[in-house]
């Protein structure tokens, strides 16, 4: 059959020479434009492309790009080989007048790491560059201001860094420049001005100094539409010069450090859609009163956090595309106008913490005319001077209203009934008002609210049943009113509630048992009311409660051993009560506690010297009480500003800033009779203290026989630890600078430093500012003191001192780990070159963090629980090692219920991070090894798929578990796992694997079969059940078996 039947078609004779020489061109380019995948003949005719045309300097080009490209997961550009003409090779188009010449490079999206090399500059006839939304680093080479054709450069959604080429204004054919999500320095090259075809400029979101040159304004002021300079550092004043550019339609600087005041030319811009200059708190000015007239076409009016004086135009709603208005945090005055009303599309109208009035009827226009707005999502109006009393009509506010904020007004009447009826709201903000007249019962149809403030107002009456009906509240504050009768029973449904505060009232009666079943309530205040009974024992249900404060009552009975269950509470308040008896024993679990007051009560005994031992305890008011005998001394006892003991007559001794009289050391009766006692006291005491030194004695000699069988006693590790003072700490930190910062957490910063013997190491400074952090060193303390394995990370020295400011400092000193983190090999920021693990490096992390794990729960004196494993506290050493650390939130659990759930103790209620957490632990339920299988389960998943649990894909229902579940147990599972887990980048080992199993097609069948065991593995350990879960020692030998099975294969 003739092949190219085409140039057989009559023509004239005199052309057949011509056809005869260019159909075999033209036919092989036309194949070779065709899919590989649908057309083989046109990879087969590509292949022979070279032989009849080519360009080898656009070739070279692209290899060389290719090179700097450190990481293609997803073989991106696997097909940028000699097997196929590199106008195939994907992201890559040629011309269609110059068919070997390279016009568009598209790679969008494709989670490339490297750098861009500058030989893209020798791709001369390149039109698209579009590397945007990967994981490039590096600088934009200035090369690229060769490219005289260019026309689109697209770097946005990056990490480059350093500074926009001032060359690129050599561009001339340059119409859009993106380089917005990077973290590039500098200023804005003045020379962009020069650019005369320029319609899209976007550099946002970057590190960008100095100020904005007023050179842009000479752009084409019909071609320039978008100008994005947000979210920088820029400084200085908006040039004037930017009023030329007429045809502009988004103009965004907001989240700047501008100041001056606004230019009037930027309000005669009348093609100006999206106009955004918000977070600049130094930028200044007024509102033009023509403002809606001059720009008719405002979608997005965003202003907030501004300077901004004078009034709200009244013209803005003669713009009638608006969607957006947020003039926030300003200083506008008078009345708000009228006739918002008009505007359809309204979703946000935002005009909290000014100065805008209202003192009559009409000045309230503006809310019944928002109620034309059927778009409308939300309304803040808070924090201004609007008083008066609120229209009824706010309850005809389109059905679609989401959030309502009214507070920090001077509003004053009822609350309208009718609000009930805005059935979508989700929060709802009236409190610091002066509303009047009870809580409409109609509010219990708002069943989706999330937050409701209606304090302090004027409220009266009863607390509504139908309140009951919200089971979706998180936050409820009816605080400061005058509500009367007792808390209704029915509060008990708040499952979800975090925050309660119904204080200052005139409330009655007892506190109902169900209040303290909420697993989730953090706040609880209900002081100053009238309530009356004991403190109910559920309270140590509240295993996540941090502050309860039911002082100012009449409540009475003793003080609930229950609360020492509360072992996360750092705040109770109990004064003006009439509580009874002693402080019970178990306030000495109340580890985290840091202020406690429980004076004007009736409680007696001696003050307990555990009280001493709550490390973190930074204020005791005990005052007015009846307690008796010594003060002890230490702990919070220490300090008499930390302490209050007023009107206690009958303590004693204490530090001498009490001021308290010396406590005898015998009471004696006159006469003989007291002498003889006394010898009989003192003969007593003797011989007891002698028989109790002979058991120490022999107590001693035992714990030291047993102390050196000890794999690390505490002894050893002090003198293991190398001594370094904060002055050392600071030196080899180089005064704790950012070029030595590694990290940050939750708790401190971390800093690489070399100690004088020349070890690396990685300190630890904790920073005080965050709550809970003495805490977190305690327990890192406690966990490191006492353990020692392969795979968990050595601590080098501890330093407790006072820093050059005379604060205290903190820090731990551990050893360094140059290959960071696990998190960071399995999810490469950008701007870091990306490395990635096999499948057999996987594999044998994934044992020695189990092993880790089944040491501290199964081969410590007492088990440990980790309470916040994740792939960012696994560190890998020179060989890739995995080491565990970050011991912040490690907890102690008896033996005895390590593996019981109904018997453990809690020193926390919810802990570890969002995503690799335990779900019982939301609940309230105790610390336990179980919570740590559940996040070794999810760290499992995450470390042969590579997807994060907080990943954006897992939404509406979906997380990482449910997707696993739904791939890894049928054929797809190949599909889920991260491609870099195949080694096809070793040559040796697919050789070797081809050797050992004939076409080598065994060694892929085996690893499919391991990864499907190590999914099911997965889901086994992230059950819902705490109790179907597997031990760590249960899957530290099942992974074993299935180490050993990959490695026989």
């Amino acid at each position: 059959m003739d092949p190219l039947p085409v140039c057989r078609t009559p023509i004239l004779f005199r052309l057949s020479f011509w056809l005869w020489w260019w159909c075999p061109y033209a036919v092989v380019l036309s194949l070779a434009r065709m899919s590989p995948t649908s057309n083989p003949v046109g990879v087969a005719a590509a292949a022979s492309l070279p032989s009849l045309f080519g360009n080898e300097t656009d070739r070279l080009s692209l290899l060389h790009f290719k090179d700097g490209i450190s990481s293609d997961p997803n073989g991106a550009l696997r097909s940028w080989n000699k097997s196929v003409h590199f106008c195939l090779w994907r992201g890559v188009t040629c011309g269609r007048r110059h068919l070997d010449r390279v016009t568009v490079l598209n790679l969008t999206s494709l989670s490339l790491t490297g750098y861009i090399s500058p030989s893209v500059a020798n791709l001369t006839f390149l039109r698209i560059l579009n590397l945007r939304t990967n994981q490039l680093f590096g600088p934009i080479p200035p090369q690229l201001g060769a490219l005289s054709r260019l026309r689109s450069l697209r770097f946005g959604e990056n990490a480059l860094s350093g500074e926009i080429p001032s060359n690129l204004s050599r561009c001339s054919e340059l119409r859009r420049i993106s380089l917005e999500y990077n973290q590039l320095t500098g200023q804005i090259p003045v020379a962009l001005g020069s650019l005369p075809k320029l319609f899209y400029l976007n550099v946002g979101s970057n590190h960008l100094t100095g100020g904005i040159p007023p050179s842009l304004g000479n752009l084409s002021s019909d071609s320039l539409i978008f100008l994005g300079l947000r979210d920088n550092k820029l400084t200085g004043g908006i040039p004037h010069e930017l009023g030329h550019l007429k045809g502009l339609q988004f103009f965004a600087l907001n989240i700047n450090r501008l100041s001056g005041t606004m230019p009037s030319s930027l309000y005669n811009l009348s093609n100006l859609e999206v106009f955004q200059v918000s977070t600049n708190p130094l930028l200044s000015g007024s509102l033009p009163s023509d403002l809606g007239n001059s720009l008719p076409k405002l979608t997005d009016l965003i202003m907030g956090d501004m300077k901004l004086q004078g009034t709200i135009p009244s013209s803005l709603p003669n713009a009638s595309s608006l969607q957006i208005i947020e003039l926030y945090g300003n200083m506008f005055r008078g009345t708000v106008p009228g006739n918002f009303g008009t505007l359809e599309d309204l979703r946000n109208f935002n005009i909290q913490g000014n100065r805008l009035e209202a003192r009559e009827p009409n000045d309230w226009e503006f809310l019944t005319s928002l109620t034309n707005c059927t778009q409308l999502r939300k309304m803040c109006i808070a924090f201004n001077d609007l008083r008066g009393e609120l229209p009824n009509s706010v309850a005809n506010l389109s059905a679609t209203v989401e959030q309502i904020c009214m507070g920090t007004n001077q509003i004053s009447g009822s609350i309208p009934s009718g609000i009930g009826d805005l059935t979508g709201l989700t929060r709802l903000g009236m409190g610091q008002n002066q509303f009047s007249g009870s809580i409409p019962s109609t509010f219990g149809k708002l069943n989706q609210l999330v937050g409701l403030e209606l304090g302090p107002n004027l409220l009266s009456g009863e607390i509504p049943l139908e309140l009951g009906n919200l089971t979706w509240l998180s936050e409820l504050f009816l605080g400061s009113n005058r509500l009367s009768g007792s808390i209704p029973e029915n509060m008990g449904r708040y499952q979800k509630l975090q925050r309660l505060d119904i204080s200052d009232n005139n409330l009655s009666g007892g506190i109902p048992q169900k209040l303290f079943t909420f697993p989730t309530l953090i706040e609880l205040n209900l002081s100053k009311n009238y309530l009356e009974g004991s403190v109910p024992s559920r309270i140590g249900h509240l295993l996540n409660l941090r502050s309860l404060d039911l002082s100012a009552n009449s409540l009475s009975g003793p003080l609930p051993t229950a609360l020492g269950d509360c072992q996360g509470i750092e705040l109770i308040n109990l004064n003006g009560n009439s509580l009874e008896g002693t402080i019970p024993p178990s306030f000495k679990n109340l580890r985290g506690i840091e202020q406690v007051d429980l004076s004007q009560n009736n409680l007696t005994g001696g003050i307990p010297e555990f009280l001493q031992g709550l490390e973190f305890l930074r204020h005791l008011n005990l005052s007015f009480n009846n307690f008796i005998g010594e003060v002890p001394r230490g702990g919070v006892f220490a300090s008499a500003n930390a302490i209050s003991l007023l009107g206690n007559t009958k303590v004693c001794g204490g530090i001498s800033e009490l001021r308290l009289p010396p406590c005898p050391l015998l009471h004696e009766d006159d006469g003989s009779k007291g002498a003889r006692s006394t010898k009989v006291i003192v003969g007593t005491v003797v011989g007891v203290c002698v028989v109790i030194l002979f058991v120490c004695f022999i107590s001693s000699c035992r714990w030291m026989r047993r102390s050196k069988e000890k794999i690390v006693s505490t002894s050893s590790f002090k003198s293991k630890l190398q001594r370094v003072s904060y002055h050392d700490l600071f030196k080899i930190t180089d005064g704790f600078s950012e070029d030595n910062l590694i990290g940050t957490g939750a708790f401190g910063s971390v800093y690489k430093g070399i100690l004088e013997g020349g070890t690396t190491v990685a300190v630890k400074v904790l920073n005080f500012q965050t709550q809970g952090v003495l805490k977190s060193f305690k327990a890192e303390c406690e966990a490191l003191r006492s353990i020692r394995h392969r795979n968990l990370v050595k601590i080098i020295s501890v330093c407790s001192s006072i820093n050059f400011s005379g604060q205290e400092f903190k820090a731990l000193v551990y050893e360094y780990f140059p290959n960071g983190s696990l998190e960071k090999w399995l999810h490469s920021e950008r701007g870091v070159e990306m490395r990635t693990l096999d499948f057999a490096q996987r594999l044998r992390i994934a044992a020695e963090i189990a092993s880790a794990l089944d040491y501290l729960h199964n081969r410590c004196h007492s088990p440990i629980v980790h309470c916040d494993l994740k792939p960012s506290n696994v560190l890998l050493d020179d060989d890739r090692v995995a080491h565990v650390g970050d011991f912040g939130l490690a907890r102690f659990v008896p033996e005895t219920s390590s593996q019981n759930l109904g018997n453990q103790s809690s020193t926390i209620g919810l802990m570890g991070s969002i995503g690799y957490v335990a779900p019982e632990y939301g609940l309230g339920s105790p610390v336990s090894t179980c919570g740590d299988v559940y996040s070794f389960g999810i760290l499992l998943l995450e470390l042969f798929t590579a997807k994060s649990p907080v990943d954006d894909m897992f939404k509406d229902g979906l997380s990482l578990r449910k997707f696993v579940e739904m791939n890894a147990l049928t054929e797809k599972v190949m599909d889920i796992v991260d491609p870099s887990v195949f080694p096809t980048s070793n040559a040796t080992e697919l050789l070797l694997h081809a050797a050992q199993h004939d076409d080598g097609v065994f060694s892929t069948a085996k690893m499919e079969e391991c990864l499907i065991s190590l999914m099911k593995l997965g889901l086994d350990c992230t059950r819902d059940v705490p109790r179907e879960r597997m031990t760590m020692g249960a899957v530290m030998k099942e992974i074993d078996l299935i180490q050993k099975s990959y490695l026989k294969a």
